[in-house]
């Protein structure tokens, strides 16, 4: 991976839980199962700011 996308997928990643963690903290309790539920939405997360990291370079360069 190059260093200007992982620069932008941290980015993207910081942005995403910015506006998606207000959301999730409401929905999800804190108890045994939403632990769970919330490695799975950093792995979510992190994979949606990749994915949009990856689309923004191929936007900006066509």
């Amino acid at each position: 991976m190059e260093v200007k996308l992982t620069v932008q997928t941290i980015l993207n990643f910081f942005a995403l839980d910015l506006i998606f963690n207000p959301i999730v903290n409401f929905i999800l309790p804190i108890n045994g199962l939403g632990v769970f539920l919330s490695f799975i939405y950093w792995g979510l997360l992190l994979g949606l700011s990749y994915l949009l990291s990856v689309f923004l370079r191929k936007e900006k360069n066509t």
